[in-house]
């Protein structure tokens, strides 16, 4: 991925999460993608890729997977307010 590419995806992404969660400052992030070529789906082979920040610790990343597996589709959710959403 191009510089270019990168810092006007994390760009995006620090505006989406400060819009969606009230302001708050974007602390690290994670984006992992799943897919296949129309060649690979007859052999089932699958591509993945992850981003992160080039200058987020391992932790931070570790955490955040971590944290992905244990939670439901609702990853935005924070405090008793959102719970009473819906």
């Amino acid at each position: 991925m191009s510089a270019e590419t990168k810092a006007a995806m994390e760009a995006a992404i620090a505006e989406h999460f400060a819009a969606e969660c009230s302001g708050a400052l974007l602390g690290g992030y994670v984006i992992q993608a799943f897919g296949s070529t129309v060649e690979d789906i007859d052999d089932a082979g699958v591509r993945t890729l992850r981003e992160v920040p080039d200058t987020q610790n391992i932790v931070t990343t570790m955490g955040l997977i971590a944290y992905m597996s244990t939670t439901t589709n609702d990853m935005l959710a924070w405090g008793a307010d959102d719970d009473d959403e819906g």
